[in-house]
């Protein structure tokens, strides 16, 4: 079994408990990122928004709530996350591997990276690692519009990259 099959099983089999029971220390780390994006955006602007690793949608629900004229593209490898997910026009549900992200170059404004570059961990060597995380950053990079922001939360570790 692959790595990527285990990462989304994983999710799959444990949707309650990530959607349910870790959501109230989520949601304060939600807000607090949220509102660093409102300081380096107009909440009337429009804006297009990945976002990686969106679990059950919490963080695409608050960007659509604090920016009515933008549009979150919620993407998670696991379809049980995808389904806990809210309905709304403005949110696009897309099941991929992020590694394969189905997207054109320079169409984001703001991409938010949510505790996912440790699933992406090689046994094989530390180098394997390196390569995979590069990899995906690269690909992030190329999805970022000029102006644009990359959010990144990982296990103890949030930054922000303008």
């Amino acid at each position: 079994m692959t790595t990527r099959t285990q990462v989304q099983r994983h999710f799959d089999d444990n949707v309650n408990e990530y959607a349910d029971k870790y959501i109230e220390a989520y949601a304060r780390i939600c807000t607090d990122r949220l509102a660093t994006l409102q300081t380096l955006f107009n909440s009337v602007q429009p804006l297009n928004v990945l976002d990686v690793g969106c679990g059950a949608g919490f963080f695409s629900d608050l960007v659509l709530a604090r920016f009515p004229n933008a549009r979150v593209y919620s993407l998670d490898c696991s379809f049980g996350m995808l389904r806990r997910n809210s309905v709304s026009v403005r949110k696009h549900s897309v099941q991929a591997d992020c590694t394969q992200l189905p997207f054109v170059s320079k169409v984001f404004d703001v991409i938010n990276i949510d505790t996912v570059m440790h699933h992406l961990i090689s046994h094989d060597s530390y180098t394997s690692t390196q390569r995979r995380i590069e990899d995906f950053l690269r690909q992030i990079r190329q999805l970022v519009r000029p102006g644009g922001v990359i959010a990144v939360l990982e296990i103890y570790h949030e930054s922000f990259v303008v």
